[in-house]
């Protein structure tokens, strides 16, 4: 037997739940601003207006949308304006996917140093993208990139990861004609630097889960 398709979104979902789900997890105020949101998203509460059809004088309520960046209503429209800007501006070479993950020991750390974690992530990619691609061995050549934080896994696990598009090209000082301005990758990135060692020399605000405590 088929399974049945559903018209539930996540909207629906949060609205029906959302009360419930609340009660039961500790949430952050963040959190708790995105389900409101989610919640009111094409609602009464949101207010709306009216479309009238000028032929048949038919009418209908449309409510306004939260706007959220985390709804998945409101965001399809502002996604492919979003693509099609971006894709006007890549260079003719191929890009890459590539993606930063911390391994599941430091979680305990990341719960209680968040902030600084995620900075120190951030700044480690770059340093490790950057000095890389800087190396003829690898790239010889100053490359620009962007990274996206994604904080959970697919299983809703506290799993940090940056996921990073780093262009098959970038400028090289040394070339003498514009069109060998941009080199092609030739060759993958070394092995991400140590993480763990800033833990061991004492960088993080919060020491680990006995201080946390404190």
């Amino acid at each position: 037997m088929a399974p049945q398709k559903t018209t539930w979104t996540v909207n629906e979902i949060f609205r029906r739940y959302g009360a419930e789900f609340e009660a039961r997890h500790r949430l952050n105020d963040h959190e708790r601003t995105v389900i409101a949101h989610l919640t009111r998203c094409r609602t009464e509460a949101m207010g709306g207006r009216l479309q009238t059809c000028e032929r048949c004088g038919y009418t209908r309520v449309l409510y306004n949308s939260c706007r959220d960046r985390n709804c998945p209503q409101c965001q399809s429209l502002a996604k492919e304006r979003w693509i099609e800007a971006k894709e006007a501006e890549a260079f003719p070479f191929p890009y890459f996917h590539v993606v930063f993950t911390l391994p599941d020991e430091l979680t305990p750390l990341v719960l209680r140093n968040r902030s600084f974690v995620y900075n120190l992530l951030f700044e480690k990619v770059r340093e490790t993208l950057l000095s890389a691609a800087g190396e003829k061995k690898y790239f010889g050549a100053k490359i620009g990139f962007f990274a996206v934080l994604h904080t959970w896994g697919q299983k809703l696990n506290l799993h940090p990861h940056l996921h990073c598009v780093v262009p098959g090209g970038g400028w090289d000082e040394g070339a003498g004609k514009p069109e060998e301005i941009f080199t092609s990758l030739a060759g993958g990135f070394p092995t991400f630097p140590v993480f763990v060692s800033h833990v061991a020399a004492g960088r993080l605000p919060c020491g680990g889960a006995e201080s946390g405590r404190k």
